[in-house]
């Protein structure tokens, strides 16, 4: 079957079919002396597979993932059905402040302080609205590495576990090698502590850690 064909049977766009090869989900083989890709029903079956996941809001990333054994099915499942429910109630506590501010008179002079401490309470009594701080969420672009992922064999072993810990592990060394390296040649060379320095290296460790920390929590 040609690109074409295979867009009218699944209702994908030809665009987003070559947006799945790239990020090695589908491999269609070529025709021998022609650019053109000749899909097998085992590609349309593959596809049809990443239609169904999508419509679950299962990511890209996580379906590789699948494909490559790296990560069950069940449990994928299962964290995407509990992220869901978080959003679910996220946006059930964001529509119903969004109606409060509407019933306003005059929405050019709402309160403002006083609805972000209506929400500071409800959160503190247990509801969830929206989230404002923005982290990466995915562990190539953490590193900068998506770029590579699209490649079936780089891509592979980019997403090996022990890959990942081992990048992990470096980021750690990279952000605590130098504030103690800094911290410890104070000591020897002026046998007291600059605080000016210390202040310095500890900002700049939270600054580097804090995202990778939050990262590290979010993809457990």
């Amino acid at each position: 079957m040609r690109i074409s064909e295979v867009a009218k049977e699944t209702g994908l766009s030809v665009s987003n079919i070559r947006f799945y090869e790239k990020k090695g989900l589908l491999f269609p083989e070529r025709e021998d002396g022609s650019k053109y890709r000749n899909y097998q029903e085992k590609d349309l079956a593959v596809l049809k597979q990443i239609i169904l996941y999508r419509k679950m809001n299962i990511s890209v990333e996580m379906i590789y993932m699948m494909q490559n054994g790296e990560i069950s099915m069940q449990n994928v499942l299962q964290r995407n059905l509990e992220e869901l429910k978080e959003q679910r109630e996220r946006l059930d506590d964001s529509i119903d402040l969004c109606s409060q501010i509407l019933n306003e008179p005059d929405l050019d002079k709402i309160n403002i302080d006083y609805y972000l401490n209506y929400v500071r309470t409800e959160e503190e009594q247990g509801r969830k609205f929206a989230l404002v701080e923005e982290f990466l969420e995915d562990a190539a672009d953490f590193y900068g590495i998506s770029k590579f992922q699209s490649d079936p064999y780089i891509g592979k072993f980019l997403s090996k576990k022990w890959v990942k810990e081992l990048l992990s592990f470096a980021w750690l060394i990279f952000c605590i090698g130098f504030p103690i390296r800094s911290i410890i040649s104070k000591i020897i060379v002026d046998g007291t502590i600059e605080l000016t320095s210390v202040v310095f290296w500890v900002c700049w460790f939270f600054c580097m850690v804090y995202p990778f920390y939050r990262f590290k929590k979010k993809s457990r």
